[in-house]
């Protein structure tokens, strides 16, 4: 099978991924609670800072104690949704 064919497979398969569904699923709800938060006038960097931190508490003390099954690669991924939604509120939220 020929690299590109192999390339083309995979990302026909990621869209249905759970990886990729629980990334977009934490990104999104970042995204929004972040955005308006900044536009409601609390200071970005208290909103930016304080989202981080409790994203960083759920994924990796909370999920990994009381979610059955989580794995650190699973909380990491989250994690880093958690954080892409961060940079897509704060840029929202900032240029609206």
């Amino acid at each position: 099978m020929s690299s590109l064919k192999k390339i083309a497979e995979w990302i026909g398969g990621v869209g249905v991924s759970p990886g990729f569904i629980a990334f977009n699923a934490h990104c999104w709800f970042a995204a929004f609670m972040v955005s308006w938060l900044v536009n409601a006038g609390v200071n970005p960097v208290i909103v930016a800072i304080g989202a981080a931190l409790l994203a960083w508490i759920k994924e990796f003390w909370y999920d990994m104690r009381y979610e059955p099954g989580q794995t650190i690669e699973d909380s990491a991924l989250d994690f880093v949704g958690y954080s892409a939604g961060i940079i897509i509120g704060m840029i929202a939220g900032i240029r609206a």
